[in-house]
């Protein structure tokens, strides 16, 4: 992966985050916090 294909992608989903705060109300930050928050928490049980 290129530089530019990686600050394009991050630039979208920095873009996605910021139109659903200002527009469409969805909570995807906060759905995406708490799904990983579960992962990690999955992840930890096999250490």
């Amino acid at each position: 992966m290129t530089n530019r294909i990686a600050a394009v992608i991050a630039l979208m989903i920095a873009a996605f985050f910021l139109i659903d705060a200002l527009f469409l109300h969805l909570g995807a930050g906060l759905f995406l916090a708490r799904r990983i928050a579960n992962l990690i928490e999955y992840l930890a049980i096999w250490r």
